[in-house]
């Protein structure tokens, strides 16, 4: 909220503000209006953000690649596809190795969407920080095509790279599943075991799940 306030009462009215100043102000109070649930507002400032020519290469950059997240949560594969290009081509040109590893990520991501799990795997292996989005990403693509035990592997190593718990216990949820699915029911109860304080949304997923593993084992 004090970032849109801020853009609204200064950047749009005091003059003599750097224009590079003045386009990062407008992409923070994007990333407010979305924050605060107002897409399209935060849609519209992107835009503004990324057609700014004015704007650090980072910013127009990021700008775009939020704008392929937007369109694709929308269904719109065309503007998603057009926005990450985009994206990739600022990556390319400002030389910017984190911007490059995110949009190969959105379009590893788009692609096991539409399951197309081979070209998942091809952007995947273009990635240079081989962190937990990485593998997790992997973990599901080889549990979706019916490989559960290569799956259990690398959510195993997304477990270990996971930034905080919540994103731990997903991976050993994962696991868990993982090792249900190739009938290693031992393993899958292991798995378990490692989930520490899950979330509520966690937990629904859990009960169940767990009663059927310990029936199994």
């Amino acid at each position: 909220r004090e970032s849109i306030d801020w853009y609204e009462k200064i950047f749009k009215k005091v003059r003599g503000i750097p224009l590079d100043f003045r386009a990062r102000a407008v992409y923070s109070a994007a990333w407010s209006h979305l924050a605060l649930g107002a897409v399209e507002k935060a849609r519209l400032l992107f835009v503004e953000v990324y057609e700014d020519k004015h704007a650090t290469p980072e910013v127009r950059g990021d700008a775009a690649l939020r704008l392929a997240h937007l369109y694709r949560e929308k269904n719109n594969r065309v503007a998603a596809d057009e926005m990450a290009g985009a994206a990739g081509r600022i990556a390319d040109e400002s030389s910017q190795p984190r911007l490059k590893d995110e949009v190969l990520l959105f379009r590893a991501e788009s692609a096991f969407l539409q399951k197309t799990f081979d070209e998942s795997l091809g952007y995947l292996a273009r990635v240079t920080d081989k962190g937990y989005r990485v593998q997790r990403l992997t973990g599901q693509i080889f549990f979706e095509s019916g490989r559960p035990a290569d799956a259990a592997l690398y959510f195993e190593r997304a477990a270990g790279q996971a930034p905080h718990r919540d994103a731990a216990n997903l991976c050993f949820f994962d696991l868990a599943q993982s090792h249900f699915s190739a009938a290693d029911f031992d393993s899958a109860i292991a798995a378990i075991s490692k989930i520490k304080g899950p979330s509520e949304a966690l937990e629904y997923r859990l009960k169940p799940f767990r009663a059927d593993v310990y029936s199994h084992a």
